[in-house]
């Protein structure tokens, strides 16, 4: 008797083993590809900027508006063509940037922080309307209410995000 053709238990639990983790590692492949067409894809850009832009209006009064977003998985957001507006009764302003980069850490986000390694701008311009009124007089300044204050108060005692830039280019 012959025992090249039996398996023994042992082998075939290898066997097995082998082919899930073989699989568990396609799994993973499909889904880290997946992850990096979707985030490149222009589906992403179009649903990602507008919502972006809305909540920047909302929380700042601030009007962007961005005509290209790449993210991508190695800690880098590449913008395109910004165009940030704010409206005021004091003077517009309008600030447009070619070009934007941001090289920024992925894993201090897990902490709630955002380390920025890299920030490179092109293309910047600034351009701002002032009024222009008739009287010499100038307005004395409104003294800024305690609930803004109380507001500005809590932010600098517990910031919701960390920030650290470490190089601006």
């Amino acid at each position: 008797m012959s025992l090249t053709g039996v398996l023994t238990p042992l082998a075939i639990g290898a066997r097995w083993l082998a082919r899930l983790l073989v699989a568990l590692l396609g799994l993973l492949l499909v889904v880290c590809v997946g992850l990096y067409w979707g985030l490149r894809s222009p589906l992403m850009e179009q649903q990602l900027i507008p919502r972006l832009a809305a909540f920047i209006e909302t929380q700042s009064g601030v009007a962007l508006s961005v005509e290209r977003m790449r993210l991508h998985l190695d800690g880098a957001l590449y913008l395109e063509g910004v165009e940030a507006r704010r409206a005021d009764p004091q003077g517009d302003m309008t600030l447009r940037l070619q070009s934007l980069t941001l090289r920024y850490g992925l894993w201090p986000l897990w902490h709630g922080r955002w380390v920025i390694h890299e920030l490179t701008v092109e293309g910047m311009a600034v351009e701002a309307e002032l009024p222009l009124t008739a009287s010499t007089e100038t307005a004395a300044e409104e003294p800024a209410s305690d609930d803004l204050l109380a507001t500005i108060e809590a932010l600098l005692k517990s910031p919701p995000l960390e920030l650290v830039v470490e190089r601006i280019a």
